[in-house]
């Protein structure tokens, strides 16, 4: 595995555990967050691997934004709304794993 592969899986996987524990706590906004960057480090350390080059950075910060997030961003999240995004990132992790794994 390369290098930048291994650096963004592992700080994802971070942010998977991360994210449960602040939903555990009910701490949802950071939740949220931390459940979309470890799908994205997920998902692009899948892509380095499989194309062996860095994927242009594209971002979408909208969320985090007053302007653009159509209220005070921590305020747009409740429990379903959170765990529904934690539930889409594990999934995300675990057909990265099983990628990962068919590699190997």
């Amino acid at each position: 595995m390369l290098e930048e592969t291994i650096g963004r899986w592992e700080k994802g996987k971070h942010d998977l555990s991360a994210a449960r524990a602040m939903f555990r706590e009910e701490i949802y906004y950071p939740a949220a967050f931390l459940s979309h960057q470890a799908a994205e480090k997920a998902l692009t350390a899948l892509l380095i691997e499989k194309r062996r080059e860095l994927p242009p950075k594209p971002h979408n910060l909208a969320s985090r934004y007053l302007d653009a997030a159509n209220g005070i961003p921590a305020e747009n999240y409740d429990a379903d709304k959170t765990e529904r995004l934690l539930k889409a990132a594990e999934r995300v992790h675990k057909w990265v794993t099983s990628a990962f794994e068919k590699r190997s």
